[in-house]
């Protein structure tokens, strides 16, 4: 068991990678044509889920990234593609608000892309994975359990927080922040598709 001290570092380096209420616009605009009870689903929904990635990267992410020889670049790329793809959707966006509210479809958003890789990225996960390889212990691996949940309340209390907003703003403030946040998805996705090239061909950096 490491010292507590640590832990406190472990927690703050993980809160630093979760830019929860960053990602309110994102989660607001790809929830937009939900109902608020259903938008209150969808965030407990992306919260669980990243609680799970979270725990699986302790307790199974080292020795499932080096038997099948993905290394956290390659997933980084992956990631990076999923939230391009995503953006891309937002920004092209030109249902009407009646069709919106219909309902989300097939296309629902809450574990892809919303919860990974977007709340849960690389930076994220790879934190968690790297933290998970410094244990030495089952006391170790609750512990880094428990900041993996406070990190998904962090993320829960940022979503339902949010909420007001589309009260706020109403549905055409809401078709604005939808596009803008595609905007920012783009540069998002651009950015982690670039780092993980680099460091899957460092001759690319120059």
């Amino acid at each position: 068991m490491r010292p507590w001290p640590e832990y406190v570092q472990v927690m703050l380096s993980l809160f630093a990678m979760c830019t929860a209420p960053a990602l309110i616009p994102i989660f607001l605009g790809m929830t937009e044509h939900m109902t608020e009870a259903r938008r209150k689903r969808t965030a407990f929904g992306v919260a669980l889920t990243v609680v799970l990635a979270l725990a699986f990267m302790i307790f199974f992410g080292e020795g499932l990234f080096r038997l099948m020889g993905i290394s956290i670049s390659a997933f980084q790329v992956g990631g990076g593609v999923l939230i391009f793809l995503s953006s891309l959707q937002m920004v092209n966006s030109t249902e009407e608000p009646e069709q919106k509210k219909a309902g989300p479809g097939p296309n629902n958003p809450t574990i892809v892309p919303l919860a990974i890789p977007i709340v849960a990225g690389p930076g994220l996960l790879s934190t968690m994975l790297i933290q998970s390889t410094q244990h030495s212990g089952f006391t170790d691996d609750l512990i880094l359990l428990a900041c993996a949940v406070s990190i998904g309340l962090y993320v829960l209390i940022s979503f339902l927080a949010g909420e007001a907003l589309v009260k706020l703003l109403g549905t055409s403030g809401l078709s604005i922040m939808t596009k803008v946040s595609g905007l920012l998805l783009t540069a998002i996705a651009v950015g982690f598709i670039a780092d993980g090239l680099k460091k899957l061909f460092p001759f690319l950096a120059g």
